[in-house]
C-alpha cells in the first residue's frame, strides 16, 4: 500500500482510498496524495499518518489525515493532478518529490 502511494505521489496520480475511521465508519473517497508522517509526536502513539486531499468532502474539510492502521485500501486511479492547484507555498513534505 505505502509503495503504490509513494508513486501516486512521484507520478502525480489520484488515489481511491478506504478508510475505516471509528468516527465515521468505512469511507471511499477519491484523493490526492500529499504525504506521509513517521510517529506522532503529539499524541504519542507511535502512529504513522497517510496525508490526502480530499476531493469528495462532504463536510468542507479537504485535509485529510488518516493513521496508517485506518487505511484499508488504496489504488492508483488513471488521472492525474497538478499540484500547482491543490499546494501553495513551499510545503516541508516528508517525501521528497519532484513537484
Amino acid at each position: 500500500m505505502y509503495q503504490d502511494f509513494l508513486k501516486a505521489i512521484n507520478e502525480k496520480l489520484l488515489v481511491r482510498v478506504v478508510v475505516n475511521s471509528p468516527q465515521k465508519g468505512m469511507m471511499l473517497r477519491k484523493c490526492i496524495p500529499l504525504d506521509y508522517d513517521g510517529p506522532r509526536q503529539a499524541y504519542q502513539d507511535g502512529l504513522n499518518q497517510y496525508h490526502f486531499y480530499d476531493l469528495e468532502s462532504r463536510d468542507g474539510e479537504h485535509h485529510l489525515a488518516v493513521d496508517s492502521v485506518q487505511v484499508v485500501g488504496i489504488k492508483l486511479l488513471d488521472e492525474h493532478f497538478d499540484p500547482a492547484e491543490y499546494v501553495s507555498g513551499t510545503p516541508e513534505w516528508k517525501i521528497a518529490r519532484n513537484w
